[in-house]
């Protein structure tokens, strides 16, 4: 305990019959100052840490986070006391109690969840410079119009693998009545963006919108059978 109060990269791997990986109390006496965490080939694992109520939010120092081979995740943070959520399908992977205000890499590899964040509780992320993700099989959803704005940083952007994926950025309820007008979608740093493997995928985004990537150098686009268009408009 006393090297892991000052370590700053921690790589976890084969972690076996264990469904709650980390207590809160260890996290903020331990945890808080890492800047690269790796955790990967947990089969059991269904929560990074557990929720005890006793704080608002936790916010990590963490630049650089990859969580690869795990099945049974269902979210970073254990749901508190009022929740009821007991599935991948009804919470998100990243909650409120979870900050992330340095991070700058993400990758997630073979985990279950169907929705990463709520576009509500995703301005903790705003410093991404890469996100990569891959082999989730349950991924819905990406990226919503609202969360555009916090990913002016995002250079490198890397999906394949998810069957479930039918666009990449989506339309939230109140833009999709509020604004038929095309409305104006910018990565202004992006300067990669690789989809490979989506069955599902029909268009990175819907024709409501302006879409800009003023550095983009590399786009490739592979083994998306249902792809109508990079800008669809279906209904």
């Amino acid at each position: 305990k006393v090297l892991l109060k000052k370590a700053e990269n921690l790589y976890i791997d084969e972690v076996k019959d264990v469904e709650i990986l980390l207590q809160e109390s260890e996290v903020g006496d331990y945890f808080r100052q890492l800047k690269n965490l790796h955790i990967q080939n947990g089969a059991m694992i269904q929560y990074i840490f557990k929720d005890n109520d006793d704080v608002d939010k936790i916010e990590f120092q963490l630049e650089i986070l990859e969580l690869q081979g795990l099945p049974k995740l269902i979210s970073f943070c254990s749901k508190n006391k009022g929740s009821t959520s007991t599935s991948p399908q009804e919470t998100t992977l990243f909650n409120q109690k979870t900050q992330f205000p340095k991070l700058k890499e993400l990758v997630l590899s073979s985990i279950s969840i169907e929705r990463i964040w709520l576009p509500q509780e995703f301005c903790s992320t705003q410093n991404l410079t890469l996100l990569i993700i891959e082999g989730c099989a349950n991924l819905k959803h990406v990226l919503s119009d609202s969360m555009v704005e916090y990913l002016q940083q995002l250079e490198g952007l890397e999906i394949s693998e998810c069957k479930c994926i039918h666009e990449i950025i989506s339309k939230e309820k109140i833009i999709k009545e509020a604004f038929r007008n095309r409305y104006l979608i910018c990565f202004p740093r992006l300067n990669s963006l690789k989809l490979k493997g989506l069955q599902n995928l029909i268009g990175f985004c819907h024709e409501d919108y302006n879409v800009e990537f003023p550095t983009l150098k590399i786009l490739e686009i592979e083994n998306c059978p249902q792809l109508k268009g990079f800008i669809h408009n279906s209904t």
